[in-house]
């Protein structure tokens, strides 16, 4: 039985439940993954890729500086084509023999440049959209489609809108459907969905 040097406890990084894990560590290698009996998220339960999927730690390839597009770094606007799928600069040179404009390339770039890069993004989405009113009704598909592109639009503003901010938002975005079929369906589903504002329990 090997006996860990330590064991650290963290969260996995595969879905959004955000399981507890401890990992038991040996000469700064992970050798195995358990998980607490008393976590209030998983009761030590884990499923396969939690328990298991902990080699990528070690893969060559691995991620471990932030990326960002050169024509985002470059600030350039977004090129026409296809994208590259995944192919990194580390020097900040262009990639060669790429198919496609360098434009795409992944770019390796410190934790301040990439933050403030999400966050102008961030921005421009909140602003875009921030005005958005009468969620139309040719926007929704038939029932036989589960997306709902004003629901995702609303997903995206919530994510974006502190609470209150958020509240009004929905508040006009929905409003004319509510009791209106599908859509008054749809906007019950979003009020118990964020049910723990309690300011949107009193605006739908």
């Amino acid at each position: 039985m090997i006996k860990p040097d330590r064991i650290v406890s963290t969260t996995c990084p595969y879905c959004g439940v955000g399981c507890n894990l401890q990992l038991h560590v040996k000469d700064d290698f992970i050798f195995k993954v358990t998980s607490p009996f008393d976590s209030p998220v998983n009761h030590g339960n884990l499923c396969v890729k939690g328990r298991f999927g902990y080699d990528y730690i070690y893969h060559p390839k691995r991620v471990t500086a932030p990326l960002v597009r050169r024509y985002l770094l470059e600030g350039g606007p977004k090129p026409e084509g296809r994208e590259q799928v995944f192919a990194v600069s580390k020097n900040g040179q262009p990639i060669e023999h790429s198919q496609i404009s360098n434009d795409w390339d992944w770019i390796e770039t410190d934790w301040d440049t990439a933050l403030d890069i999400t966050a102008k993004k961030l921005g421009e989405a909140r602003d875009f959209y921030g005005a958005d009113r009468d969620c139309p009704l040719a926007y929704e598909p038939s029932g036989e489609d589960f997306l709902s592109p004003c629901l995702a639009e609303a997903d995206l503003m919530r994510r974006l809108l502190p609470a209150a901010e958020f509240a009004g938002f929905l508040a006009h975005f929905y409003h004319l459907y509510q009791d209106i079929g599908y859509l008054g369906v749809l906007v019950k589903s979003v009020r118990h969905r964020y049910a723990r504002f309690n300011v949107l329990s009193r605006l739908l």
